[in-house]
């Protein structure tokens, strides 16, 4: 079993009020325009950083906001959402080798209006706003091929990291993976400059139907981003507890522990 849906299964088991995704509300925020696909590489351990993971996230772009996640994630939630009783949802999480991957965030551009809304579980639903100007970009004059598209350098800091993007014209969306966005065109590529994460592009399409782009209905915990990554490094601190509410044996908790610990390279390392 994958590490990460361990520990989706402990957030799952103690969290009282769980919600599955059939019993969820949907409220539609806009329309998809266009799907683009990213990969994302990065090292999650500061101290082995020659271990590089890999993962799928998808864009989906609206006219007026945008939004980003984990590509498994959205297909589990997409896959999942008609179901209508437990036991499908059962059946369905202990199919093998299911993995929803580590960034399990959401993040929404422009809504509300000039701002970035990053939803994520940690115990409970917590949901933060930022500016949606968050970038000091600057463009420079280097232009290469991407995908097939032109694209123009540029560059900017932010989190604790210098990043470099490369975006293209030809796209004209002023947005990228994860928050990155304010530039004149698609970002296709972006990484900072120790290479610790590296998001590119893998595919663009239209949708082939009508599909929406939308917030789920839960009870969100609206907190701010401090508070945000400070429930993150409890859970990290408090994950041998976590386990054995929910009854992991020696080894798994070991292991829980272990895995939790490497993940000490996160993509902002200013956290305010």
């Amino acid at each position: 079993m994958k590490n990460i849906l361990l520990f989706i299964i402990i957030i799952l088991s103690i969290q009282t009020h769980a919600q599955f995704y059939y019993e969820i509300d949907y409220t539609q925020l806009d329309e998809v325009k266009l799907i683009a696909y990213y990969s994302i590489k990065y090292k999650h351990d500061s101290t082995n950083l020659h271990i590089v993971r890999e993962e799928n996230m998808i864009l989906l772009l609206g006219e007026h906001l945008s939004y980003y996640t984990n590509y498994r994630m959205y297909q589990i939630k997409e896959d999942t959402r008609h179901f209508t009783s437990l036991e499908q949802s059962q059946q369905y999480y202990l199919k093998p080798n299911l993995s929803a991957g580590r960034f399990r965030y959401t993040i929404f551009k422009n809504y509300p209006k000039d701002k970035i809304t990053f939803i994520e579980k940690v115990i409970d639903w917590l949901k933060y706003e930022e500016e949606l100007n968050l970038f000091d970009w600057k463009l420079l004059s280097d232009t290469s091929t991407i995908a097939g598209y032109k694209v123009q350098k540029a560059s900017c800091d932010y989190g604790g990291r210098s990043w470099v993007a490369w975006f293209s014209p030809e796209i004209p969306f002023n947005d990228g993976p994860y928050k990155f966005n304010g530039l004149p065109g698609l970002i296709l590529k972006i990484y900072d400059t120790r290479l610790h994460y590296v998001f590119e592009i893998k595919n663009i399409e239209k949708p082939d139907k009508s599909t929406p782009i939308e917030l789920e209905e839960r009870d969100y915990y609206q907190t701010h981003k401090f508070n945000y990554f400070k429930a993150k490094d409890s859970f990290r601190e408090n994950i041998r507890s976590y386990g054995e509410a929910a009854g992991l044996n020696k080894t798994q908790l070991e292991n829980a522990v272990i895995n939790r610990s490497l993940q000490n390279n996160p993509i902002e390392l200013k956290q305010k």
